[in-house]
């Protein structure tokens, strides 16, 4: 991976990286191992890609992007509540199910 430059995405500040895979395919589908070169557009604050080029061959095939990126808003408590109308029994995660041994 080898930097290029400083740069602005999205409002964001940004590191463009150009990438290379090093050989070798996995054994799932993806477009990332059609490429041979792959373009990053790194948040430089939290890392995370806001945008990236896919090309293969000298020739661009797949472009994904970011076009507004907002981090650490409030969200409203009863986003993540349970509603008053739930049927049945509700478990917390890693608590077994009744008449169930794991």
């Amino acid at each position: 991976m080898t930097p290029e430059e400083e740069t602005l995405w999205a409002g964001r500040a940004a590191l463009r990286v150009r990438a290379r895979p090093k050989g070798g395919r996995p054994p799932f589908p993806s477009r990332f191992f059609d490429a041979d070169e792959v373009v990053l557009w790194m948040d430089q604050e939290r890392g995370v890609v806001l945008r990236y080029q896919l090309w293969a061959q000298g020739r661009l095939f797949q472009v994904i992007e970011a076009r507004a990126v907002e981090f650490d808003l409030p969200l409203p408590e009863e986003l993540f509540a349970f509603p008053p109308d739930v049927k049945g029994p509700v478990l917390l995660l890693g608590e077994p199910a009744e008449g169930k041994d794991r």
